[in-house]
């Protein structure tokens, strides 16, 4: 099952949508943590982030999973955690 929440920005959709997987068991997915495990993939590939054709070509190798812990959700690229990665500067 997919559940799709909508709305302005700031208006509290991710803290919704955290506490409603939480509460039905599902797991959150993360959009915003993709986008940003598909930039890490492409800095560590040394590929422009600029460069859409290269970054798309590489996606076929790519694999994001969520994992739900007790702390919220761990990001894993490929089998790796890149959790706390992903939001580094």
């Amino acid at each position: 099952m997919q559940i799709a929440i909508d709305g302005p920005a700031s208006a509290g959709k991710s803290t919704i949508a955290k506490l409603v997987a939480t509460k039905l068991g599902y797991v959150y997915c993360d959009t915003g943590a993709m986008y940003r495990t598909v930039t890490l993939m492409a800095l560590r590939a040394g590929i422009d982030v600029h460069d859409a054709d290269a970054i798309t070509a590489r996606l076929p190798e790519l694999r994001i999973d969520f994992r739900p812990t007790a702390d919220g959700q761990q990001v894993l690229m490929n089998g790796d955690d890149v959790s706390l990665a992903i939001r580094q500067e």
